[in-house]
């Protein structure tokens, strides 16, 4: 099991890397110019719990932490959404994240950008909203709000994990 976790944790930081690195790679070959592409920064991150554990929740926000800033970088204004949903959202909850994670999702709302858990994901979870950190609020259903970002009025690219 422990070979399985290290086989996890190693994959999805390569994944994280490769992704993260394509955008400065385009740009060090010619592939980006920043006056010539959309100076939209709408950004809609789906992110399905149940694909995560609490080792991996820090490498996902530090991605999008660090797409912010590369668009501000660009003269870009981020305006992103993270919405949680899925079957593992009690990695969500302060008695199961640590003060890094917790960290990352107050600079989050900080910077405006909405952090949002499905209330539906909690009830099938079993977890107490009460229980979810403070900064997250909770939507009634991740899949309308999904549709909603997605279509031609809101227009948020979608990125999912």
């Amino acid at each position: 099991m422990k070979l399985h976790k290290k086989s996890i944790r190693c994959s999805l930081i390569l994944l994280l890397t490769v992704c993260f690195m394509i955008p400065s790679m385009a740009n060090a070959f010619g592939g980006f110019n920043k006056n010539h592409h959309s100076r939209d920064g709408r950004a809609f991150f789906d992110l399905d719990t149940s694909k995560m554990n609490s080792e991996s929740l820090p490498f996902v926000l530090g991605g999008i932490l660090m797409t912010y800033q590369e668009l501000e970088e660009m003269d870009i204004t981020p305006d992103f959404v993270v919405t949680f949903r899925g079957l593992n959202t009690g990695i969500l909850t302060y008695a199961s994240t640590s003060d890094e994670v917790q960290g990352m999702v107050s600079t989050l709302a900080q910077l405006g950008v909405a952090v949002q858990v499905c209330a539906k994901a909690n009830y099938l979870s079993e977890v107490n909203p009460d229980d979810i950190i403070g900064e997250i609020g909770i939507i009634d259903n991740a899949w309308i709000t999904s549709m909603q970002l997605q279509n031609k009025r809101h227009g948020y690219a979608y990125i999912t994990f």
